[in-house]
């Protein structure tokens, strides 16, 4: 339940401050390389919101992106503690606003 809010906190601040138009920037990704090795080159933030970057340039690049619903089921809990991580993801996300900057006008 927590790992749902975080989840949904995390995609609504990207939309607000980013621009981002989708469900989830997470998971799992297929792609053609050609297509998105400019995008993940220009990529400038590591860690917890490098697919967060990755998606959203792709995005304002105009790359088709097709999302694919899914049901998934916690098998076991976090290995990671989402209380903690959360200074790290603000201040990441900081940084992806001040690199990507305003969301674009549509």
């Amino acid at each position: 339940m927590v790992r749902k809010f975080a989840t949904r906190s995390i995609n609504l601040l990207l939309h607000w401050i980013l621009g981002f138009e989708g469900s989830d920037t997470h998971g799992l990704k297929a792609f053609r390389r050609t297509a998105l090795l400019p995008v993940a080159t220009a990529c400038r933030v590591t860690g917890d919101l490098f697919a967060s970057e990755l998606v959203i340039r792709a995005q304002r690049e105009r790359i088709v992106i097709r999302e694919i619903p899914i049901q998934l089921h916690e098998k076991r809990p976090p290995a990671i503690n989402l209380i903690r991580r959360i200074p790290k993801v603000v201040r990441s996300l900081w940084t992806l606003r001040k690199v990507l900057g305003p969301p674009p006008r549509r």
